[in-house]
């Protein structure tokens, strides 16, 4: 395995969203994604399913997301999200290949309705 990434296969801007919940001032819960950091990355879908539910068609994709490794992140787990332009990625897993801290692989899945 190559320590390193090749030039030009990262090509896609994907912003690091971190999920925080609270509470509104009428008890609902209130879900908001803050951007923690902008990085070049590769998407690649590899997987896919449709469903009907009540007469709407529901898409779930699996995308390979690979990113440069960055110490200065958090561990990526479900509770961080993916944003590309107004497509949004959930987490599923993360990994570091050999633990070399050269790169991230995401397995992520997007819904389209």
């Amino acid at each position: 395995m190559p320590n390193r990434i090749e030039a030009g296969t990262l090509t896609k801007r994907v912003n690091i969203l971190e999920r925080s919940s609270g509470v509104d001032q009428k008890g609902n819960v209130d879900n908001t994604d803050a951007a923690i950091a902008t990085v070049w990355a590769s998407v690649s879908p590899i997987a896919g399913e449709e469903s009907q539910r009540a007469g709407s068609t529901t898409a779930t994709v699996t995308h390979e997301i690979r990113m440069r490794y960055r110490s200065d992140l958090p561990e990526l787990t479900p509770k961080y999200r993916l944003a590309l332009g107004s497509r949004t990625f959930t987490i599923v897993s993360a990994r570091n290949p050999a633990e070399a801290d050269v790169e991230l692989v995401l397995q992520c899945t997007e819904v389209v309705t």
